[in-house]
């Protein structure tokens, strides 16, 4: 059995660009693919592969029902800093073939 190795980054959407103000809105869906909005600075997401990655802490996980309690880096508009996020959600680790 192939093991996946998940990173502690989970994929997120860039809503609003702001140059400006040199923020960006961002979007994260939690396991019932409720969106959670962050206003960070500029630079603070990862872009790999066409898809966009936020770093996150990860608080527990629950491997029974594939998913993990993650602590966003502050508050989003919903007022909740951690959240369920679904395995598929995380960034993994691409091993080159030896």
């Amino acid at each position: 059995m192939e093991e996946i190795t998940y990173l502690p980054q989970v994929e997120c959407i860039v809503t609003n660009d702001n140059a400006m103000a040199n923020t960006e809105i961002l979007a994260v869906a939690d396991e019932t693919n409720n969106h959670h909005f962050l206003r960070l600075g500029k630079g603070t997401v990862r872009r790999e592969g066409g898809k966009t990655y936020l770093d996150i802490g990860i608080a527990d996980i629950d491997y029974r029902r594939e998913r993990a309690l993650i602590e966003l880096p502050l508050e989003p508009d919903s007022g909740h800093r951690r959240i369920w996020v679904p395995f598929a959600r995380f960034r993994q680790l691409q091993e080159s073939a030896a």
